[in-house]
């Protein structure tokens, strides 16, 4: 249906079958065309159009309102996870160093430990060095005292055979002297 404007009226074109009942007063035959005409007029429903339309545009403006600020909202997010992706990839490096230097420690503690072991190994032939050196110097500790005791037998037996001698010389003399 298309509709023609009038002066404050509006007209729509009607098809009519010989059923219809058409009252003069309220219809109009152009050129064989019947219209029947409405008698809402066009300046309220302007108005109406109108009234519709600032509705749409306050809701419009609401809804721009709104989507700008979540759109601030989403760029302040997206800044807020690019500082926590930096933050994240500072810890991971911090992370990297960390392991990094426990990998050195650890590979010094492992140097350390060959360094311990060797001076182990060390002390153990150094012991057994010295042990062979005590008993080598126990031994000769051992011959000397042989032959100190042997020396001192030898010195305890002459002590007594120059004692009986110096006793058998003074009953000598004590002869000697009583007889003279």
């Amino acid at each position: 249906m298309s509709r023609k404007k009038g002066r404050g009226v509006s007209i729509l074109p009607m098809t009519v079958s010989k059923q219809t009942h058409i009252f003069p007063e309220k219809s109009l035959d152009i050129g064989g065309q019947f219209y029947i005409i409405l008698s809402i007029e066009v300046d309220k429903m302007d108005e109406k159009i109108l009234e519709l339309l600032a509705e749409m545009n306050k809701e419009l403006k609401g809804l721009k309102l709104e989507m700008k600020e979540s759109n601030t909202k989403i760029h302040n997010l997206k800044l807020e996870t690019k500082e926590s992706n930096t933050e994240i990839h500072n810890l991971k490096l911090e992370m990297k160093e960390s392991n990094t230097e426990i990998h050195n420690l650890k590979l010094e503690v492992q140097k350390s430990n060959i360094e311990i072991h060797n001076l182990k190994l060390d002390t153990k032939e150094f012991k057994t060095e010295m042990h062979n050196r005590f008993d080598k110097l126990e031994a000769k500790l051992d011959g000397v005292g042989d032959q100190f005791e042997r020396t001192n037998e030898s010195r305890i037996d002459e002590f007594e055979f120059i004692a009986d001698k110096v006793n058998k010389l003074e009953k000598e003399i004590y002869f000697l002297k009583k007889q003279e």
